[in-house]
């Protein structure tokens, strides 16, 4: 009987006992009078009748329908079987005996018409949950608030990221033999993920996409050299896993989203509604969209499907088509392993057909966004709906007993997978808190044998990724090269077509390209082109060659032990002959190995002070810093120390008696270079020893980031080492432990803090100080400045390079004079050819000795000091241009390879070296200087002008020098190391160009530049922008690190005293304010303002940007704030270091033309951010600290050009 039946029976019944006759109840309530009358008489219905033949009561069928249903509105619809087992419990729990019939099932839905078996499709359930009513109602109360509500249509976006699987076409019908039921199809797909970002707005436009490819760089054998006009304005990036991240949506807001949207009214906000992904949510993004007047307006959790126009729209329409479109292309060129290329031409035709207005505009309305009409996801069959609380079971829990004692305590250990003995020791003391029976010998001895296992299972891991990771590495370099590189423009974010295009050009130019590869396959075996052994392979078919098949290597005999014995004896015969001929063993010519050398006086032509120097042309000057003095021999050093000190009388003045401050008062105190005087550390050395795994990580961040700089270690014998640390650590040599740890140190150094943190599941410093503290005992337990051999230099010069931007520079240029003395008793600075060495020692000699002489000569330049010649007194020649793998301890002779190598980066460096100790100038610095204290038309000018004509033809000099090294060495498409390499000679022709041009030819003559002093700061800005640009083509193969060591605070002291003093408008100003945007961005340490410096820097940035906007508001420009200056006054705000105030600073007097604004960013809105944020460029009452003097800092970096008597480092 039906619910309506019921309700009118019931109502009839009503009638008929208020009086109403049985004729008259039936008519008016349209029930059957016989039905009726039974009813009123008592008789049982047949409803009633069968209730008493089912299982379950009405009551509980009810119940349990009900919850079945609640259940499927949830997400949670009950199997059949779990159905059936819940009725079961049911009437088990009525104390029935009896089992539910085969087909009680059909006649249940029978009864309960609301109900039937359907067929499941699965969801997500983050989906089933975030799609609910309460969370789509909010979302549409959002539109409603005042800053979004009156957003026209073509101002409102939507922006999402979609993946396809390349290769992947329809899985449809085929056309088979009729008698069978399917029919196998072979896959030759691959499937590699790509990803693509897309944005439509509310009017129906499309930006332009943005690809990204699952790999390391864009490759130029990915797009087509033909019809490829449609992807002139798409961009292209890469990530690991091929979807976007936090610096890829970061950059497509910045150049995709901003220049393309931008509206003709700089008032108009815009709305951009997004699915609250995390790289949407990053402070930088929601920072840039804020500045840009852009709203953000994210969809509630996994709700996308119901919510969002480009789901509801387009992907999956687009997919389809793109599913189409590729199969049919694949057929049309015949080709059984597409590629990214047919991936690209498949989607560019569906984006053509699919990504249309009619069908954005659908997504729009689908979405109920517009027009606004929230009913229609709420209606959409994937909202969930009922009551949250109703996932129980439909039957009564049964009461469950207390947990046991032991069970509670166990609730409070941490138990974690355990990755070392360590761990399993630490999980053992926590179980010993709990039951001693843990502690007793039998357990530690448990625990002890199945730690032992894990460790020797991992050593065996660990060793065999090594060698993995070695033999593949050796694999693609014997491998002809076929990727071709895209290099990326620096100033953009994402590659495009024409950079493409151009490198493409540029490598048919020089005889590259496909060609290359077609003549790498006419020269080559099957196996070294990549055959599958199948003939014809698919290479030969493309490059249409004739495919041959190799001839085996002939297998090469080995020789026995005893003709090895019996080359050794002969060679030990023959040099004892050669010792009796000459009668005298102090002949440094007659040793074979470096432990018989004679390190005598007379046998270097060194002098005895081992550093050899031209006298310095000026007197220098002592200065008094920290109630102590020091000698600046740099005419450099004493014009900024002069700046700094007026600077700091000037705040010393401001700073308030009564003010407290938190800040640091200086750097904490490093205890890194007391290595001269410090004693063996009390504590075991296996204390410090690293695990395992740190070792392998470590030693692969050691490979892809230090050693590209340095090629000191060799990296295939060095291989042994890491290897034995795996396995044996406690039997090493101490010799060999120090260079375990001085490698483990500068990898650290060469990591982020989250990269060391989620790599060695340490924190930075406390690695840091872990492998310091493992370096030093084992060094001065080695008393290594007595004995010491090559592994011990190695160390030595590894720990100077990781000491970079972490220590005080005068102290560690003390401590590298130590080093050299060492190299100098090691004969390090005599060339091994000379010394009767082996071919192997020589060439790690000459790596170790060259870099020992750009460290002594950047050192000396960061502690105001003129460097010293070191090559003056050594014959040591350079080393040869080979890569580790081409020679190895055995070798018999080892000679320069032609062409590009990894020894690109520091053969440029070398040849920077020794032109720089070829053409010295001890007028250098004046140049530098910009004629600073030189009168025009005075003989000083005169010399001046002739310096300044003799840099400009050793520019040209240096220039023609380094672009044969490039020529010779270089390889655009060999990674970032060359592109590093490439990078180095214009930006070192950059700043000598800068410094070539007189004051009076340059382009700010007259405005900007009106004396000496201007030039200086011209000269020091451009450096600076350079440093800028080092880091941004350092960072795309991390190796940032090397040059963010360079970095040093009174340089930018320096700046920010000019922005007070110089005019607050101008080109100048507006180059100074984005050049400490990037050194914010870069360097992260520098919002750390409970450093005292740091906060000096801050006050005075603030100081000149209120200075600054003062002065526009005077000319009524717009105020283009820089990203930091917001995020610096949240950084003061919230430590407590200023209060507002309502007087403003008086800005500076202006001269001529520099009271010209160059913005074009719209400014701020009113109502973005409460309090701070609603007004970024509020006044500020300053207050300067007074217990320290400023420069306690470090002397800051000189230009990489180096004034030819220096060098910066690397």
């Amino acid at each position: 009987m039906s619910l309506l039946v019921q309700l009118r029976t019931d109502r009839a019944i009503d009638d008929v006992l208020r009086g109403t006759s049985i004729r008259e109840a039936s008519k008016r309530h349209l029930v059957d009078r016989t039905y009726l009358t039974r009813r009123i008489n008592g008789i049982p219905t047949k409803e009633e009748v069968d209730e008493k033949k089912q299982v379950l009561s009405r009551h509980q069928e009810t119940h349990l329908a009900n919850w079945a249903i609640a259940q499927g509105r949830l997400g949670y619809a009950p199997p059949m079987i779990r159905f059936r087992f819940y009725a079961q419990h049911i009437l088990k729990h009525n104390g029935s005996t009896h089992t539910l019939g085969k087909n009680w099932h059909s006649s249940f839905f029978k009864r309960h018409p609301a109900l039937k078996c359907l067929k499941s499709k699965l969801i997500d359930y983050k989906r089933v949950d975030g799609a609910n009513t309460a969370n789509i109602n909010l979302f549409f109360d959002r539109f409603d608030t005042p800053e979004v509500q009156h957003i026209p249509l073509r101002h409102t976006y939507n922006a999402d990221e979609f993946g396809l699987m390349e290769g992947v076409g329809d899985n449809g019908m085929v056309v088979g033999e009729s008698y069978r039921k399917f029919v196998l199809v072979k896959d030759h797909q691959k499937r590699t993920w790509t990803s693509i970002l897309e944005c439509v707005s509310g009017d129906g436009r499309v930006l332009d996409p943005l690809i990204i490819f699952a790999g390391k760089y864009v490759q130029q054998q990915w797009f087509p050299d033909k019809d490829n006009e449609v992807y002139a304005t798409w961009k292209f990036e890469t990530s690991p896993n091929g979807w976007t991240n936090n610096d890829i949506a970061l950059k497509w807001l910045r150049s995709v989203f901003i220049p393309q949207t931008k509206p003709q009214d700089s008032d108009q906000w815009r709305l951009l509604i997004l699915d609250g992904h995390g790289s949407h949510t990053t402070e930088e993004f929601m920072l840039e969209c804020y500045i840009h007047k852009i709203w953000l307006l994210f969809l509630p959790a996994h709700s996308s499907h119901v919510l969002q126009p480009l789901d509801l729209g387009v992907f999956s329409a687009l997919k389809r088509a793109y599913r189409r479109a590729f199969t049919i292309s694949a057929l049309l060129h015949c080709n059984p392993n597409p590629g990214k290329q047919e991936f690209l031409h498949a989607y560019q035709l569906a984006r053509k057909e699919r990504l249309i207005s009619v069908n954005i505009l659908a997504g729009w309305q689908a979405s109920g966004i517009f027009p606004r009409n929230r009913s229609k996801p709420l209606n959409s069959r994937f909202v969930r709906r009922g009551d949250p609380d109703a996932t129980s079971a439909p039957i009564s829990a049964f009461p469950t007993p207390p947990a046991p004692d032991f069970a509670q305590k166990m609730s409070a250990v941490d138990v974690q997978t355990p990755k070392s003995s360590r761990d399993l020791v630490k999980l053992q003391r926590s179980l010993m808190a709990v039951d001693p029976a843990f502690g007793q010998s039998a357990a530690r001895l448990l625990f002890r044998k199945v730690g032992k296992a894990l460790d020797d299972n991992i050593v065996k891991l660990t060793a065999a990724e090594v060698q993995t990771d070695h033999l593949t590495n050796a694999l693609e370099k014997a491998r002809p090269q076929k990727r071709r590189r895209v290099i990326p423009d620096p100033n953009k974010d994402f590659v495009e077509l024409h950079e493409v295009q151009t490198e493409k050009a540029r490598l048919a130019a020089e005889g590259g390209g496909e060609s290359d590869i077609h003549s790498d396959l006419e020269g080559s075996t099957l196996s070294d082109s990549g055959c599958n052994r199948i003939f014809p392979c698919s290479n030969c078919i493309k490059a249409n060659l004739t495919c041959t098949p190799s001839k085996p290597t002939p297998v090469r005999k080995r020789r026995t032990p005893n003709v090895l014995l019996q080359e050794r004896i002969k060679k030990v015969e023959a040099l004892l002959e050669q010792y009796t001929l000459q009668g005298s063993p102090a002949d440094p010519t007659s040793a074979p190995t470096h432990e018989s050398l004679d390190f005598s006086p007379s046998a270097s032509p060194a002098p005895s002070n081992g550093l050899s120097t031209p006298v310095s042309s000026g007197p220098g000057r002592l200065v008094v810093k920290n109630g102590g003095y020091k000698f600046l021999d740099s005419r450099i050093w004493g014009t900024i120390y002069d700046n700094l000190e007026e600077m700091r009388h000037i705040l010393d003045q401001e700073t308030s008696d009564d003010e407290t401050c938190p800040s640091r008062a200086s750097p904490p105190t490093h205890e890194d270079v007391d290595l001269l005087l410090a004693t063996a550390s009390s504590s075991d050395i296996g204390d410090h020893l690293p695990l395992p795994f740190q070792i392998l990580r470590l030693w692969q961040v050691f490979l892809n980031r230090v050693n590209p700089l340095s090629k000191m270690i060799h990296g295939p014998s060095t291989e042994q080492l890491i290897i034995s640390a795996m396995t044996n650590p406690i039997d090493m040599p101490q010799k060999s432990r120090a260079l375990l740890f001085s490698i483990c140190l500068v990898s650290v150094v060469s990591l982020s803090k989250d990269e060391a943190k989620s790599m060695l599941d340490l924190h930075k410093n406390e690695a840091i100080r872990r492998f310091t503290d493992g370096l030093k005992t084992a060094l001065n337990k080695l008393n290594y400045l007595r004995n010491y051999d090559m592994p011990i230099l190695q160390a030595l010069v590894l720990y100077l390079i990781s000491l970079q931007g972490r220590s005080n520079h005068d102290a560690v240029w003390v401590l590298s004079g130590a080093v050299i003395r060492i190299a100098h008793k090691m004969g390090v600075h005599r060339d091994g050819e000379k010394l009767g060495l082996t071919p192997f020692e020589t060439e790690i000699r000459r790596r170790v000795w060259w870099q020992i002489l750009a460290l002594d000569s950047m050192y000396a330049a960061t502690s105001g000091m003129r460097p010293t010649s070191l090559l003056s007194g050594a014959d040591t020649k350079k080393p040869r241009n080979i890569s580790d793998i081409d020679f190895s301890p055995d070798s018999l002779s080892i000679q320069s390879q032609e062409g590009p190598t990894e020894m690109a980066f520091v053969m440029v460096i070398y040849e920077v070296i020794s032109f720089i100790s070829d053409h010295h100038m001890s007028d250098f610095e004046q140049l530098l200087l910009g004629g600073l204290g030189v009168e025009p038309g005075t003989p000083e000018g005169e010399e001046y002008q002739s310096s300044l004509q003799k840099l400009r033809s050793l520019v040209d000099e240096f220039d023609n020098r380094l672009s044969e090294v490039e020529k010779k060495y270089c390889d655009r498409s060999g990674g970032p190391i060359h592109a590093l390499a490439l990078f180095l000679r214009p930006h070192i022709m950059e700043e000598g160009r800068v410094m070539c041009t007189p004051m009076t030819e340059a382009p700010e003559w007259g405005t900007e530049l009106q004396n000496p002093k201007d030039n200086f700061f011209r000269i020091w800005l451009a450096h600076n922008e350079g440093a800028i640009k080092m880091y941004e083509m350092a960072s795309q193969g991390n190796l940032v690190w090397a040059f963010k060591t360079h970095f040093h605070l009174d340089s930018l002291l320096f700046l920010a005293g000019q922005l007070l003093e110089r005019s607050p408008v101008g080109p100048f100003a507006e180059r100074t304010w984005r050049l400490f945007d990037n050194f914010y961005r870069y360097h992260e340490e520098l919002w750390d303002i409970t450093h005292k410096l740091h906060l000096q820097l801050a006050r005075l940035l603030l100081r000149s940007w209120e200075i600054r906007e003062q002065t526009l508001q005077e000319m009524e420009a717009a105020v283009d704030v820089p990203i930091f200056i917001p995020k610096l006054k949240i950084e003061l705000l919230q430590a407590g270091l200023f209060r507002t105030s309502q007087t403003i600073l008086p800005s500076q007097q202006m001269n001529g033309d520099n009271q010209v604004g160059y913005v074009d960013n719209p400014q701020f809105g009113d109502n973005a951010l409460p309090d701070l944020m609603q007004n970024p460029t509020m006044p500020l009452e300053w207050s300067m600290m007074d217990d320290q003097q400023i420069m306690d800092a470090q002397n800051p970096s000189l230009p990489l050009f180096a004034f030819f008597n220096s060098t910066n480092g690397w």
